[in-house]
């Protein structure tokens, strides 16, 4: 009898050991997962991560630099998956490259390149890549959608977004990068008779277009998100902001009362719906707010004037504020949801077009002109930089930045770097 309860007990024991055993391999997976960077504007698509565990400070040498690499030059960013660094690079004036890397060490792992001929006005790379299920996609300076495989390291399919659908190249080329929503490739074909394309991601088969939605530039790139209580991809081009349904390509709501000339960065999605849009040359900023009332949307403007205007870099909320890096002055800003300027930096600190990060309540701010990383207290409240590091050289730095492990990697014209922002 002492026998049985013995065998019992232990029996329970191991089954307690087994499940907190499982859990635990279930959390670290589900960890692992969200330290990942897989695409453009992280794993959120909002430029966001939360719970990353990074120093408020720096020592006076800055944050240290585990590698760096060179590079052409280009405005694409990097994306980070399962320990690997994915950037699309240019050989100028002739191809493509996708390169991976080691994000520890920054070793080049494998490359895959494709012939890209031609010339745009400032030359390079311009999208960032997406990577999902042992695949990276990216869409080129001349508008070629390729699927490359992480194992055999060679393209699997691709489209040219010219000569099969007809899309609109602008002067600067496709600044756009690709969304990944499930088992589909999200990609803007703007061509007058479409708006947004969707491909099976591993077969390249079209799975479905949207109508038209604005003009032909094509980038900003297409977002995933949630308004009023419904997934979604907000899609943003000259003149028009819209959602789309991700299964069939159907136009859920259209807001066609801002007309930024050129728009590059992407909208900013608040909890409530509200929806912040902003480009350069003058044009500013607007705030709408979508609805939903039965099986209607319903889209209402709450401002939309000259301020605030950004020309690269999308803005980013935290704790419902906008920080936006604007081209007036080149002033950093913090903005309510209803507008209202909470602080700005002026011409005190030139930033010139740098892109914003937000991880925790730590804003990263890269100065596009002068290659300073601030690391900025997001906070309403003021101003308040709790470090800096010269990191990068050169001019135009402004591809948007990735984080992962408490790693960060970042690039100017012929570089890029890999620093270690974690807490100690």
């Amino acid at each position: 009898m002492n026998a049985e309860k013995q065998f019992k007990g232990r029996k329970a024991v191991l089954s307690a050991v087994l499940c907190i055993s499982v859990f635990l391999i279930a959390m670290t997976c589900q960890t692992a997962q969200s330290e990942d960077w897989p695409g453009f504007m992280g794993p959120n698509g909002d430029g966001s991560v939360s719970k990353a565990g990074l120093a408020r400070t720096w020592s006076s040498s800055g944050p240290k630099v585990l590698w760096k690499v060179d590079t052409g030059p280009g405005f694409g960013g990097p994306a980070i998956a399962d320990g690997k660094v994915y950037l699309l690079d240019r050989i100028k004036g002739k191809s493509d490259v996708l390169r991976a890397f080691d994000l520890k060490t920054g070793k080049e792992e494998w490359s895959s390149s494709y012939d890209a001929p031609g010339r745009v006005s400032h030359p390079g790379s311009r999208s960032t890549p997406f990577v999902s299920d042992g695949h990276v996609y990216t869409v080129g300076t001349f508008g070629q959608l390729y699927c490359f495989s992480i194992k055999t390291h060679k393209p699997v399919w691709n489209k040219d977004l010219i000569a099969d659908f007809g899309a609109k190249r602008g002067g600067w080329g496709f600044g756009q990068s690709p969304l990944v929503v499930d088992d589909l490739v999200v990609v803007s074909i703007q061509s007058g008779k479409n708006g947004l394309a969707a491909f099976n991601k591993l077969t390249g088969k079209v799975a479905w277009k949207s109508w038209p939605i604005g003009g032909s530039d094509c980038y900003t790139s297409p977002m995933l998100t949630t308004i009023a209580g419904v997934r979604q991809i907000v899609m943003f081009h000259k003149g028009v902001v819209a959602g789309v349904d991700p299964k069939n390509g159907k136009l859920l709501w259209e807001y066609a009362g801002y007309k930024g000339k050129r728009p590059i960065p992407n909208p900013v999605v608040m909890a409530d719906g509200r929806i912040f849009l902003t480009s350069g040359y003058g044009y500013g900023c607007a705030m709408i707010k979508v609805t939903k009332s039965g099986d209607s949307f319903r889209v209402k403007q709450i401002f939309n004037d000259g301020r605030s205007g950004s020309k690269v870099p999308p803005a980013i909320q935290y704790d419902g504020h906008i920080y936006s890096n604007t081209e007036t002055g080149d002033s950093l800003q913090c903005l309510s949801a209803d507008g209202e300027v909470k602080w700005k930096t002026g011409r005190k600190l030139d930033l010139s077009l740098g892109s914003l990060l937000i991880a925790d309540d730590l804003l990263f701010v890269l100065g596009g002109k002068s290659g300073i990383l601030h690391l900025v207290e997001a906070s309403p409240k003021g101003f308040n930089e709790l470090a800096q590091a010269k990191l990068l050289g050169g001019r135009e730095i402004w591809a948007p930045m990735a984080l992962s492990n408490g790693l960060l990697v970042i690039r100017d014209q012929s570089q890029m770097k890999c620093v270690d922002v974690a807490k100690k």
